[in-house]
């Protein structure tokens, strides 16, 4: 389940990673802790629930313009 990356020109031991995606992993937080801060720029914060939504509303967006499984 999980593999190393390789660390050049870092000090300590390689970093274990697991087998899965990084929107995976952003949902997963987000059902453990919906009102927590996901992303920061300047003064503007969203916790993970709003980073889910506005994902989700990009999504909606790009699939109503014919976005999806291979197409560009």
């Amino acid at each position: 389940m999980t593999d190393t990356l390789p660390g050049t020109g870092i000090d300590g031991p390689p970093l274990s990673y697991p087998d899965t995606t990084v929107a995976a992993l952003v949902l997963a937080q987000a059902q453990r802790t919906p009102d927590a801060p996901a992303v920061r720029q300047g003064t503007t914060e969203l916790t993970y629930a709003e980073l889910v939504a506005a994902a989700w509303g990009v999504a909606a967006a790009l699939r109503e313009r014919g976005a999806g499984p291979e197409t560009r």
